[in-house]
């Protein structure tokens, strides 16, 4: 029986080993962009050194699975961290380190990253960051795991420190560590596993209901050339002519019209409608962003409000918000 065993668990380790190996970061397999990076040793490994940039790995795309790596940085005010599920430019989930905050409330966190806008004054608080004290200068282990839509964060642990469930849409992509451009950081020992049957072992903490009067739902045009509104007001006939779906907002009361909006820039527009209410939830992603412009409007037309990017509001009109 004991050998039955032991052979088990030989088998067991070489099948982790052959699945999950760590990548040096001096392979071909990196593909690294920053303003300053380096292959050294540090502290007895072989580390990157990187600043103000991040190392994709060039590898399959997979939905599910887990990253571990090792990481050092100084007490310098500086986010970085680890990506995943990355489909293109400016999308993935992201878990980051403030190394400046060791032990304080939001000495990390949890985002979605949607078109180059990451949600972290929209995603704070218990529920995606965790008050982690860090041993400037020294290694420390990190193990994210990740399986539809929750994912678990190790920080020099055995438990998860930190549970979030995860903003984004479940689907395949690559993986990648950064560090932002005020300080560097140091990654050794990184490796991952594809793995649709992982386990996610912790529980998420539940966020906060929206309060009373938040938009709940709204119906989101398909994206249009902004060019197309000069000279229309009111617009009827554009309304008509677009194509609407659906959106709800989540528990929080965060609406998240994604794909609808197009990609990052000012080139597409759409006109969102929602249920009349007296308040509206602000973000820094791909949710709802209103904010007033500077210019007064005549007591003739209903005042205006600019949705990020370049998309405009017209509140209150009879019955609803519209958002454009």
């Amino acid at each position: 029986m004991l050998r039955a065993v032991s052979v088990f668990a030989i088998l067991a380790v070489c099948a982790h080993s052959l699945s999950a190996q760590i990548i040096p970061f001096d392979s071909s397999a990196w593909n690294i962009e920053a303003a300053t990076h380096q292959i050294m040793d540090y502290r007895g490994e072989q580390a990157l050194f990187i600043k103000g940039g991040a190392a994709v790995l060039n590898a399959p795309a997979f939905t599910n699975g887990e990253i571990e790596f090792d990481i050092a940085f100084s007490g310098e005010r500086t986010f970085t961290g680890v990506r995943w599920r990355i489909t293109g430019p400016g999308n993935w989930e992201e878990f980051y380190f403030r190394p400046h905050l060791s032990g304080m409330p939001d000495a990390n966190q949890y985002t979605p990253v949607n078109n180059g806008f990451a949600g972290w004054q929209l995603y704070h608080g218990p529920q995606f960051s965790a008050p982690i004290r860090y041993r400037n200068n020294e290694w420390q282990h990190v193990r994210v795991v990740f399986r539809d839509d929750l994912a678990d964060i190790y920080v020099d642990s055995e438990e998860p420190v930190l549970t979030v469930d995860l903003m984004r849409a479940v689907e395949p992509g690559s993986i990648a560590v950064y560090a932002g451009g005020l300080a560097p950081t140091y990654f050794a020992n990184f490796e991952y596993r594809a793995d649709d049957a992982v386990a996610v072992v912790g529980t998420p903490k539940p966020r906060e209901a929206a309060g009373a009067g938040t938009v709940t739902s709204w119906m989101v045009s398909n994206p249009f050339v902004e060019s197309s509104l000069e000279g229309l007001t009111p617009l009827p006939e554009v309304v008509n002519e677009l194509t609407w779906q659906n959106v709800d907002a989540d528990v929080a009361g965060i609406t998240k019209p994604g794909g609808r909006l197009g990609a990052r820039g000012r080139s597409e527009h759409c006109i969102c409608e929602g249920e009349r209410t007296d308040r509206l939830r602000s973000n820094r992603d791909s949710a709802i962003r209103l904010q007033r412009p500077r210019s007064r409007l005549s007591e003739r037309h209903p005042p205006l409000f600019r949705l990020e990017p370049l998309r405009v509001a017209r509140l209150p009109l009879p019955g609803h918000n519209r958002v454009v």
